[in-house]
């Protein structure tokens, strides 16, 4: 009788420690997928914030530290280029700058991580007291493999750099890579290349002798074609001031 009620008592300690070691793996388990998923937010918005500082800031973050596709990081560099070297002829430089990502959505599609994010811009422009900025929606694709993540697109749909050479079809949350405009290399690289083309035309030393009028419809083209049709903070206000404006306006006709 001893011998049973040992047994017993033994057999209930085993069933306890079976459950506390399913409970601590399934507590691991979850605490683990939490990290993950926290780690490729974090890896994501780091990326964000270097990229968007070389492109504002024309400051030289490493992005190679990221692994990123061949074909996006080709396109980066190229929209860096080209937007920084817009920012220096216009004279927009910017201080007091601050860039934060803001994750909205994000989906698991075909073997892929979707993310949307609200990324929040503010600054000074040099010279300016007034404080300005702009906010968009970024799209990422992020592979995750056995050697970390990589980044597979990166899209901001009513970017104008991206809006010209992208354009705005592009679906990233179908969860497909391949039906990224990215993969058309020829198209994007004609365009690339001639706004460099233009840029250049325009800005080199080399070529201040252009005939005025050509030099002007030329800066207008690149304006167009690196506009924001964001809606900035400053635009905002203006727009703002506006309406304010016609509302009293009309409350003083009645």
């Amino acid at each position: 009788m001893v011998l049973k009620k040992h047994l017993k008592i033994g057999i209930k300690i085993l069933i306890l420690i079976g459950m506390m070691v399913v409970l601590s793996s399934n507590h691991y388990s979850i605490a683990s997928s939490i990290g993950l998923a926290q780690n490729r937010t974090e890896h994501i918005e780091n990326f964000i914030v270097d990229f968007y500082r070389n492109q504002d800031l024309a400051e030289d973050n490493d992005l190679s530290k990221y692994k990123i596709n061949e074909d996006l990081q080709n396109y980066l560099y190229g929209k860096v280029k080209v937007i920084t070297y817009n920012t220096a002829v216009n004279k927009t430089e910017k201080t007091n700058y601050e860039v934060k990502p803001e994750l909205i959505e994000e989906e698991f599609i075909n073997e892929l991580y979707y993310f949307k994010f609200a990324v929040r811009v503010k600054f000074k422009y040099i010279g300016v007291e007034e404080e300005s900025g702009y906010s968009e929606e970024l799209e990422v694709l992020l592979k995750e493999e056995d050697s970390g993540y990589v980044i597979e697109d990166f899209y901001t749909r009513l970017n104008g750099y991206d809006s010209f050479i992208r354009g705005e079809e592009d679906d990233l949350k179908s969860g497909v890579y391949h039906k990224s405009s990215l993969l058309s290399n020829d198209e994007i690289k004609d365009k690339q290349q001639k706004l460099m083309d233009n840029i250049d035309k325009v800005y080199k030393e080399e070529n201040s002798a252009i005939d005025a009028k050509e030099k002007e419809e030329i800066i207008q083209d690149i304006n167009l074609q690196l506009s924001n049709k964001r809606f900035t903070i400053t635009s905002f206000m203006v727009f703002l001031g506006i309406v304010i404006v016609v509302l009293v306006l009309l409350l003083r006709r009645k």
